[in-house]
């Protein structure tokens, strides 16, 4: 058998096989600095810095706010806003004080005085500057705003908005260069700004170029200015419908020539004043941070 292997033309393949590198290769492959690599080949960074984690604040009912899988250190925070914002809290709820107790879960209530999801007046007003406040807090700590949305059938329901990070928990730096404000558009022909009051200018010649019937009044309005615009703009039909979307498109521009753009857009509202909600507007400052 020896002799017939070493006679045979065509010896069999060898299991293991060896994989040659040419000497060239493997010198310069041994002579590259590991500073200049691109970052996908660096080492890993450990697991606790590139974790992701998610929340959501979510709207119920006309006066409840409920904070789901949310940092424990920022419910204080949260906490401190509505009561700013809002006619006081009336309950809050843990999931050691709910029936509903559940050890995976974890949750926080909180019930408002008054109706701020209703839409109507001051109330209104004030939980949408109490939303963007909120926004912007969880932006501060490194909290961005993935999407709001609506993801219950039942009549009147509200946004969810989820948030993700990837900062560690313990961390406790404050952006303090995020910047944020609201507008809103209510009744058949209001258009709101929230807490900017250098857009206002801005948004009423844009509003007196590209809105032919003009504005019917404007001034400040609970804490908010409001442009009320001459005619239904937002209950209307043919070529005016397409004329209010080139006004909103424009106001867009508008907006982001001042370095803001649209953050999201909100339902914050089981019905509006009128019966009819429409979504509000969040922007933001473009920065390192977000763009």
């Amino acid at each position: 058998m020896g002799s017939q292997s070493q006679n045979d033309p065509h010896p069999r393949v060898q299991q293991s096989i060896q994989t040659t590198v040419h000497p060239e290769t493997q010198r310069a492959t041994n002579n590259i600095d590991p500073s200049i690599l691109p970052g996908y080949t660096a080492a890993p960074l450990p697991n606790h810095q590139l974790s992701t984690r998610c929340c959501c604040i979510s709207l119920h009912g006309r006066d409840m706010l409920t904070l789901t899988h949310f940092p424990r250190v920022l419910v204080q925070q949260v906490r401190a806003i509505l009561l700013k914002f809002s006619n006081g809290i009336q309950d809050e709820y843990e999931p050691s004080r709910t029936s509903r107790s559940d050890p995976n879960i974890y949750c926080t209530e909180f019930k408002l005085r008054g109706c701020p999801w209703q839409g109507g007046g001051s109330e209104g007003v004030m939980a949408r500057r109490m939303i963007c406040q909120l926004m912007k807090m969880m932006a501060q700590r490194g909290w961005n705003l993935i999407q709001a949305a609506d993801i219950s059938k039942h009549e009147h329901s509200m946004d969810v908005m989820f948030f993700e990070s990837q900062v560690r928990e313990d961390t406790h730096v404050v952006d303090s260069s995020v910047e944020m404000f609201a507008v809103s558009f209510n009744r058949t022909d209001c258009i709101r700004i929230m807490d900017c009051s250098s857009m206002v200018p801005l948004v009423r010649a844009t509003i007196q170029k590209y809105w032919t019937q003009g504005i019917q009044s404007d001034g400040k309005y609970c804490g908010a200015y409001q442009f009320q615009l001459r005619g239904n703009p937002f209950y209307t039909r043919g070529s005016e419908e397409v004329r209010i979307r080139m006004l909103l498109c424009q106001i867009l521009t508008t907006i982001r020539n001042q370095g803001f753009k649209l953050y999201s857009s909100v339902d914050l509202s089981r019905g509006g004043e009128d019966g009819r909600d429409l979504e509000s507007w969040m922007f933001r400052k473009v920065g390192p941070a977000w763009s």
